[in-house]
């Protein structure tokens, strides 16, 4: 899932959480645009505890994890 791939949508109240194309089975985490941080959570347990991380976290984090 590329950084910039997540969009805000501006209407809905509840976020948008997003899981990677590369997802096989429910076993991964997702993704959703909060306020003005990215919120992760595991996709099997969607009422888990969210982990917020600003948007250059992310995106260095994803270019990390492409490095591998």
């Amino acid at each position: 899932m590329e950084a910039g791939a997540l969009q805000v949508d501006r209407v809905q109240r509840e976020p948008r959480w997003i899981k990677s194309s590369y997802t096989g089975n429910d076993d991964c985490v997702e993704v959703a645009v909060i306020s003005s941080s990215l919120g992760i959570r595991d996709s099997k347990v969607p009422r888990s505890p969210v982990i917020s991380v600003r948007h250059p976290a992310w995106v260095t984090l994803i270019e990390s994890l492409r490095q591998l």
